[in-house]
């Protein structure tokens, strides 16, 4: 989208001296480190770049204008000598244009302090939050992130993003997950209970969620070294006091726009096909031992794909969508574009929507699909699996020292619950705001 520029007065008038140049236009914008660039081009044929600050792990899309901008802040040329080469180019003088874009090189850390205006900087967290965040968000890297993922994709990753592997799993995976949703719930597989232990249950659940989630970072890692790419960082996250492993991948950005969106799309894969792999492992052994475990990473695996997919919160489905249809931003420019009723005013006036404008109000009616799809699942998960556990716990069915267990275990998993509630609710409050305002109008 390209930004609004100011008219000024001919740079003739200003090279001859007949017009000062504005204030702020003589400072020197001078680039911070070592930059990686990349050139690629949208399905229109229009160019954008990235570029990625080295060795750091900070990247920045650029279309057409601002790049050109970006290309001469060398240390070299003044602002003014910016403005006047982008009006020769373009014809316009882009002030505005060029201010933007540098409050937002400063905001990355791309420019050395230079004087040149910008953004104050952000106030810094209370204690509460600071208190808050160390314990919900703690991380603890890996060393030598990239080069223990690429060790690991020599020796088993390129099995798995092979091409004889995936037409492999194709079929068993398609009847797994046929499988299981014909069985889920199935009572000879509890999800909360082994045996008759609610906390020894609880355990294997935490477990499986572990296993899930390692794969589904996994698949992201594996992926991303498959098309050359580095993995910037990479280490266990207490997540609202939850452990789970992250990776950074973000280095996908340097790559065209197939590549990432495979990465993106990696993760849920991955999900998808270790949970119909171990249905389709039940199935073949229902009596197993270990049966009710892989049928709860399964559960779990199917779940955490379907999190992930989610459109609404910026997660792999969300960047799949902008990736997709080469719109970044996508999630706010559909609501703005909803709640403004710019849509409705095409419509009842009977004018074309443009390609953008229909994304916008399918991203707008698939959310909200979405968002009744994940209630409906809430619902179901209360019904076959919570329901249980709480009438044992209220009734007193739960055998000898299980109840002090599943306290501290609920004491446990309570900031992790907490945190998913409170990003439930502010999404919800987002929503019900943005309805609010459309009916207003």
């Amino acid at each position: 989208m390209r930004q609004k520029e100011t008219a000024l007065p001919g740079n003739r008038a200003i090279m001859e001296g007949q017009t000062s140049p504005p204030n702020g236009t003589e400072i020197i914008p001078v680039r911070a480190g070592i930059f990686e660039e990349a050139r690629f081009l949208t399905t229109s044929g229009e160019p954008y770049w990235i570029i990625h600050q080295k060795p750091g792990t900070v990247y920045l899309r650029l279309d057409e204008g601002d790049y050109f901008l970006w290309s001469l802040i060398d240390g070299k040329h003044t602002a003014i000598d910016i403005v006047l080469a982008y009006s020769q180019k373009f014809g316009t003088f882009p002030l505005e244009r060029l201010d933007i874009l540098v409050q937002r090189l400063s905001r990355k850390g791309f420019l050395l302090p230079s004087g040149y205006k910008s953004s104050p900087p952000r106030e810094s967290p209370g204690r509460f939050e600071k208190i808050a965040r160390s314990f919900w968000q703690i991380e603890i890297p890996l060393p030598d992130a990239d080069r223990v993922f690429s060790y690991l994709y020599h020796k088993t990753g390129r099995i798995f993003t092979s091409r004889p592997f995936l037409v492999l799993m194709v079929p068993i995976c398609i009847i797994g997950t046929a499988f299981f949703l014909i069985e889920e719930p199935n009572e000879s597989y509890p999800l909360f209970f082994e045996g008759n232990s609610f906390f020894a249950g609880i355990i294997w659940v935490y477990l499986a969620l572990i296993v899930s989630a390692v794969l589904h970072e996994c698949g992201h890692a594996f992926v991303c070294k498959a098309h050359g790419r580095t993995i910037n960082a990479a280490g266990i996250v207490m997540y609202y006091g939850f452990p789970c492993l992250y990776v950074d991948t973000s280095d996908i950005w340097m790559a065209d726009r197939k590549a990432r969106i495979a990465v993106s799309l990696a993760g849920p894969a991955v999900n998808l096909v270790f949970g119909g792999l171990f249905s389709f492992m039940v199935l073949l052994a229902p009596d197993h031992f270990l049966a009710t475990i892989l049928w709860r990473i399964a559960f779990l695996s199917f779940l955490l794909a379907l999190v992930n997919l989610n459109p609404l919160l910026e997660l792999d489905g969300y960047y799949v969508l902008e990736d997709l249809f080469e719109i970044p931003n996508l999630r706010e420019k559909s609501f703005s574009f909803i709640r403004n009723g710019h849509w409705a005013d095409r419509i009842l006036g009977r004018k074309r929507l443009a390609r953008a404008e229909w994304i916008y109000v399918l991203y707008g009616a698939g959310a909200g699909a979405y968002t009744i799809a994940i209630a409906l699942l809430v619902v179901y998960l209360w019904e076959a699996h919570i329901s249980d556990v709480v009438a044992k716990s209220l009734n007193g069915t739960l055998p000898e020292g299980e109840l002090l267990y599943s306290i501290v275990i609920v004491l446990i998993l309570t900031p992790f619950i907490s945190g998913l509630a409170i990003r439930a609710f502010r999404v919800m409050k987002q929503v019900i705001e943005r309805a609010m305002h459309f009916f207003e109008k």
